[in-house]
């Protein structure tokens, strides 16, 4: 029988605890925790300033960054032999 992989998404609104909870989960288990780029976004600053102009950039930014992450990590746990958890955290502060 397969072993089950689980992913845990945890998205809420700033300043709620995602980033806090990710981090005692991902130390009591002794799993990777995979977080969201937030200070490479470029848009970001020109979002909060103009959130209808630049929305559609900065969620295409943070989109783009989330595919190549995962997909990095599907190669990774592709070559592991041993059971995985992944916690993935979107959060912007």
């Amino acid at each position: 029988m397969d072993e089950i992989h689980p992913i845990y998404h945890c998205r809420r609104s700033n300043r709620r605890g995602k980033t806090s909870l990710a981090k005692v989960i991902a130390d009591h288990f002794q799993i990777s925790l995979l977080r969201e780029i937030v200070d490479e976004n470029p848009f970001l600053g020109k979002f909060y300033k103009d959130i209808d102009e630049w929305s559609f950039q900065t969620e295409m930014f943070f989109l783009c960054n989330r595919y190549k992450q995962l997909e990095d990590i599907e190669k990774s746990i592709l070559l592991m032999t041993k059971p995985w958890w992944l916690i993935i955290i979107y959060s912007r502060t």
